[in-house]
């Protein structure tokens, strides 16, 4: 009987240990230290961002009539060159890492998730950082404080350099998987 009692509460300390608080089960507000997050759940996937984030929910438009973007069928109209894409990509995944704490990193090991950036054609810096993951696994046992890291770096260090047609739009937007 001892034995079945002592196996019991075992089980029970591992599970309690092992329980992962998921902040992202439905849609909800988080309102953090001087900002605000919003998650939209839908379906499964979250999407992730401050609620100052201004091109949110706008497509990309023409600056000289307002007519909406689209990328062609067959080609594609470049709106930043490779060089800078590159160094984004690397400063992105190094940024994700570095701000994650390692017990993060384990649990996300061989997982990814999706950055979607929103920049500004103007001045190529980052206006705008869009978390997407899935609510079923481990990013959405990370606090909002941690994405909030994240976006802060990312548009303090992400700079892109713009084509001609880059410049004509309102925002460009892009985006990235990051594999950990």
């Amino acid at each position: 009987m001892k034995r079945i009692a002592l196996i019991l509460i075992y089980n029970l300390y591992v599970s309690f240990i092992c329980a992962q608080t998921n902040y992202y089960l439905e849609d909800k507000t988080f309102n953090e230290d001087g900002y605000t997050y919003q998650a939209d759940v839908i379906g499964i996937m979250v999407q992730l961002y401050n609620q100052d984030n201004q091109w949110v929910g706008r497509s990309p438009k023409y600056k000289v009539d307002g007519s909406p973007f689209f990328q062609p069928e067959y080609g594609y109209i470049e709106s930043y060159d490779e060089e800078s894409w590159l160094d984004s990509e690397k400063k992105m995944s190094t940024i994700a890492n570095s701000t994650l704490t390692s017990m993060e990193k384990d649990m996300v090991k061989g997982r990814e998730f999706t950055l979607m950036l929103h920049i500004n054609s103007t001045t190529g810096k980052v206006d705008d950082v869009m978390f997407s993951f899935s609510n079923l696994g481990p990013f959405a046992s990370i606090p909002v404080s941690t994405y909030r890291k994240m976006e802060l770096q990312i548009k303090d260090q992400l700079f892109y350099n713009l084509t001609d047609d880059g410049r004509k739009l309102t925002y460009i937007f892009t985006w990235n998987s990051i594999e950990f």
